[in-house]
């Protein structure tokens, strides 16, 4: 099997420590998959199926984008070309709300906790922002430029000390306070000290 979120996860650190070359053999087997199946996809099931564990991930391509930049995986993305550019257009249609600025609000993506749902979650605007970047760095289509999401996220997501899950509860979870920071879409240390803060009194709390 093969899951997309979890090398991409995985991949900064396994090149660190020697290990670049495998990983980037992984993603050729998954990339040349992907290709045969027309489609990026969570997952890469038994007798090599790509399928979307459970629903569309807005995560596999933006964390698929980071994975190769992270490998230093530039041929890769040449190779790849047109699919990753089909893949960017079609996330952008299928996550992005143009007159919001930010993920859909009647959408499910698929992300780290899977079965958890919630209104323009603060992750999948981080995937959105993350996309928009790498298409950027990497020198591909990018349907999101002159699209501020970090902004719109701090208007409608930032409580003053923490981001909340999503615009339909105002809780904070791991997801929204952890996420925007290890991918570098927020770069304010404050709000990161902040956020970091909230979750540890938070927890101490129960």
């Amino acid at each position: 099997q093969f899951w997309t979120r979890d090398l991409a996860m995985c991949t900064p650190a396994l090149c660190r420590l020697g290990h670049r070359d495998r990983v980037v053999r992984s993603w050729t087997w998954g990339l040349e998959r992907f290709e045969r199946a027309g489609r990026i996809t969570t997952t890469i099931f038994h007798r090599r199926r790509p399928r979307d564990v459970y629903a569309y991930g807005c995560d596999s391509l933006p964390m698929l984008l980071w994975g190769l930049k992270h490998a230093g995986a530039d041929h890769l993305v040449e190779r790849h070309r047109d699919l990753l550019a089909r893949e960017i257009q079609r996330f952008h249609d299928i996550v992005f709300d143009p007159a919001l600025g930010m993920a859909k609000p009647d959408g499910y993506f698929s992300g780290p906790r899977d079965c958890m749902t919630g209104r323009s979650t603060v992750f999948a605007n981080t995937m959105i922002a993350l996309c928009g970047r790498l298409c950027e760095e990497l020198r591909l289509p990018n349907p999101f430029v002159g699209r501020d999401v970090v902004g719109a996220m701090w208007q409608h997501h930032w409580m003053g000390d923490h981001f909340r899950d999503s615009l339909c509860r105002d809780i904070p979870s791991g997801d929204a306070n952890v996420w925007p920071f290890f991918f570098g879409v927020v770069t304010d240390k404050q709000m990161q000290r902040r956020a970091q803060l909230f979750l540890a009194v938070d927890l101490d709390h129960g």
